[in-house]
């Protein structure tokens, strides 16, 4: 593979921009606001001889820090995520399906940032398809990874406003492809062990503490505004705003077992 690749997501259709792409990736779909996602797969099958599969996506440039970005595998031809794709988000979110249905868990980091380069490697030896941020192996996202009859390849989904760049070995990896595989394995499930052991899956980073200040700005209390980026996602301010708004008789039984608590506890220091 030659030369580089970018796809940038406008307001109303894709554009693909190719330099001297001998296996550029192809797009699928149409990117009319900042919500929608475009599907953008590479046109060559990964192939079945492979032992080990790798691949980067560098954020170029972002629109902001609640645009749509996802990487992983998917089946040749999808135009949406569906059965046969995995993938991780840039909320912090890895997804599959089961029988047409989504299922989701926290896994790795946030990657909601220009420059920020995102990897995914499938070793088939051991069934894992993992994840990198910026040369630094996030861990096992699926175990048991092994589908079959299924033509499979790399995509990418972005927003409105993204423009990334694709690395299939033209250029230099961040992540050391050529350390050797046993290292490799160990390194992975260390990365898994530190994420649950440590409790990081829970915490939450500068990026989603700065959205919630936001939004606890606009009235609401910091555990709320949390909560609302949990319960949509954790990367889309106005879709955090708009649960808080249908969700308001929660807010009203949270307030009054707030002030049973303060009149309990002033009862308690009389």
């Amino acid at each position: 593979v030659r030369g580089t690749v970018e796809f940038t997501s406008y307001s109303n259709a894709p554009s693909l921009r190719g330099r001297g792409g001998r296996y550029p990736p192809r797009a699928s779909g149409s990117a009319r606001n900042q919500n929608l996602e475009v599907l953008v797969h590479g046109n060559v099958v990964i192939p079945d001889e492979l032992p080990h599969y790798y691949f980067e996506v560098t954020i170029v440039k972002i629109e902001n820090g609640a645009s749509i970005i996802s990487i992983g595998i998917c089946p040749e031809g999808q135009t949406a995520w569906g059965n046969g794709s995995y993938r991780f988000q840039a909320n912090r979110f890895k997804t599959w399906y089961v029988n047409g249905s989504r299922r989701q868990e926290v896994y790795g980091a946030y990657y909601n940032r220009a420059k920020t380069v995102i990897g995914c490697g499938w070793d088939r030896e051991s069934k894992v398809l993992f994840f990198t941020k910026d040369g630094e192996n996030l861990g096992e996202a699926f175990t048991g990874f092994a589908p079959s009859g299924q033509r499979l390849v790399p995509c990418v989904g972005i927003g409105k406003g993204v423009t990334v760049k694709f690395n299939f070995g033209q250029e230099p990896f961040r992540y050391d492809v050529n350390e050797p595989e046993d290292v490799r394995r160990k390194k992975r499930q260390e990365a898994t062990s530190a994420k649950t052991e440590g409790g990081e899956q829970n915490k939450p980073d500068d990026e989603l503490m700065g959205m919630a200040q936001l939004i606890e700005g606009m009235g609401y209390t910091l555990p709320r505004a949390l909560r609302a980026l949990e319960q949509t996602g954790g990367n889309d301010v106005a879709a955090a705003v708009s649960w808080l708004c249908e969700h308001t008789e929660e807010e009203e039984d949270e307030k009054e077992k707030e002030k049973k608590e303060k009149e309990e506890q002033e009862k308690e220091k009389e």
